[in-house]
């Protein structure tokens, strides 16, 4: 099991086609794992560290199916108190994650085919393009006078007189240096607002039962302000998106209350 830890959270993001199916129960596994009964001694904490970074990129990875887990769970009375504070601290790490959801592209290249295809009543493969700057002449073939043989066909035609205009404030990198700053462009996107009522819908609607194992508003008091936190860190990752006016009244209900 502590192997499994081990490399638990680099094959969760490598994001293999069956993780979302065996998610859900994955996550369930990771919080039920006893990593006092199976570390060394002296190394439980840094077994818990993997176990949440573990849950992090699952929840990352499949919000829907990991949320759909984790959230029942919190109010289960199978789980203790350290397991509900894991499972917030979970939520709220993955909610951070997926609004600052990284990506990176490429620039596209133009799309040129080597061999183009000419129709009837087009012009000849060998004749150049048309394409020039504004006020370019046509092209008209040159006759070789110098031998009765020409194995090439020659054209030419006359360009417009470029007039220089100098603008001053404004500078440009030219070469492969540049090129190469734009080859790999990364950008950031929040993807939280979509998930959002996942995350916190669920844990809205149990917060003030008293079931067995779970006292929330009492003995508990320490997940409710672990859950607080999260409520907090949600309505932050959504902040300026429509969903955080639709989500903010059953917050405010529970702050008042």
């Amino acid at each position: 099991v502590e192997r499994a830890l081990y490399v638990a959270e680099n094959l969760i993001r490598a994001a293999p086609d069956e993780l979302q199916y065996v998610a859900g129960d994955l996550a369930k596994a990771l919080v039920h794992v006893r990593c006092s009964d199976i570390a060394v001694e002296g190394e439980e904490e840094s077994d818990e560290q993997k176990r949440q970074k573990a849950l992090v990129a699952l929840v990352f990875s499949c919000p829907f199916e990991s949320l759909d887990v984790l959230t029942k769970l919190l109010y289960s009375p199978n789980v203790d108190i350290s397991q509900r504070i894991l499972i917030l601290d979970v939520l709220t790490d993955g909610a951070l994650e997926l609004s600052h959801a990284k990506s990176t592209i490429g620039v596209k290249c133009q799309d040129q085919s080597l061999v183009s295809v000419v129709g009837l009543g087009s012009r000849p493969w060998y004749a150049p393009s048309s394409k020039g700057p504004a006020g370019a002449g046509p092209w008209k073939e040159i006759s070789e006078t110098d031998t009765l043989l020409s194995w090439s066909h020659r054209y030419e035609r006359k360009l417009p007189t470029k007039s220089v205009h100098l603008k001053m404030g404004k500078s440009r990198r030219w070469g492969s240096q540049s090129l190469k700053i734009h080859e790999n462009l990364e950008w950031t996107k929040n993807r939280f607002p979509m998930y959002a009522a996942a995350f916190m819908l669920p844990i809205l609607q149990g917060y003030d039962k008293k079931i067995h194992g779970v006292d929330l508003l009492g003995r508990d008091f320490i997940v409710l302000g672990k859950l607080i936190h999260l409520l907090g860190v949600c309505m932050k990752c959504m902040a300026l998106h429509p969903e955080a006016s639709a989500l903010a009244s059953p917050v405010l209900d529970l702050i008042s209350s």
